[in-house]
C-alpha cells in the first residue's frame, strides 16, 4: 500500500475527510431545520402574545372608562 495508489494512504485520508464534510452537511440540514421549526414556533408564541396584550389593554380601557362613566 503506498501513498498514492488506489486505496493508499493518501486516498484513504481522502475518503475520511469526504466522510467527515458529508456527516457536517447532513448535521448543518438538520440543525438549519430545527432552527426552521424553532423559529416558526416562537413567531407564534409572539403572536398569541401580542393577541393577549391587545385584548387585556382593551379591557383595561373598559374598566377605566367605566369608573370614570360611574
Amino acid at each position: 500500500q503506498g501513498y498514492t495508489s488506489t486505496d493508499g494512504i493518501i486516498d484513504t485520508l481522502e475518503d475520511g475527510v469526504s466522510d467527515k464534510i458529508d456527516l457536517l452537511n447532513k448535521k448543518i440540514k438538520k440543525e438549519e431545520v430545527y432552527l426552521s421549526d424553532y423559529e416558526e414556533k416562537q413567531r407564534d408564541i409572539f403572536t398569541q402574545l401580542e393577541l393577549m396584550l391587545e385584548q387585556g389593554n382593551s379591557q383595561f380601557e373598559q374598566v377605566m372608562a367605566g369608573l370614570y362613566n360611574y
